[in-house]
């Protein structure tokens, strides 16, 4: 888990706890957005990764989701990546207008986690 749904109350950066990564390669980040209020409120957030756990030196970006706001309420994204490094972290960016309260959970999935052929018939 990136990010554990703590309610980010305010314009700010708010840095996840780093993990190591179960199964190095081909993932899948699941972003759940959760709540979402606020008066034009967004919502930016970068996958990282680095090769220690403190990110001191060497912080490489898997990639960014589109940029969220409060009418992305309680929808699910993923973003695929090539994880080379042992260690990931989300950084969320809160900013806007007013931001009241986001909730996003943000975790580390096997890439085919509950993909389905929606134009696949029986």
């Amino acid at each position: 888990e990136l990010y554990d749904g703590t309610a980010i109350t305010s314009k700010t950066t708010t840095t996840g706890t780093a993990v190591e990564v179960p199964f190095p390669g081909d993932v899948a980040i699941r972003l759940t957005t959760g709540t979402m209020t606020g008066s034009s409120g967004t919502m930016d957030i970068e996958i990282q990764g680095c090769a220690a756990d403190g990110f001191s030196s060497g912080v490489v970006s898997y990639g960014r989701f589109d940029q969220l706001t409060e009418n992305d309420d309680s929808v699910t994204r993923y973003l695929r990546a090539d994880v080379r490094h042992k260690y990931v972290r989300a950084v969320i960016i809160t900013g806007g207008t007013t931001v009241t309260s986001f909730t996003p959970t943000i975790d580390i999935v096997e890439p085919h986690y509950q993909q389905v052929n929606s134009t696949r018939t029986a």
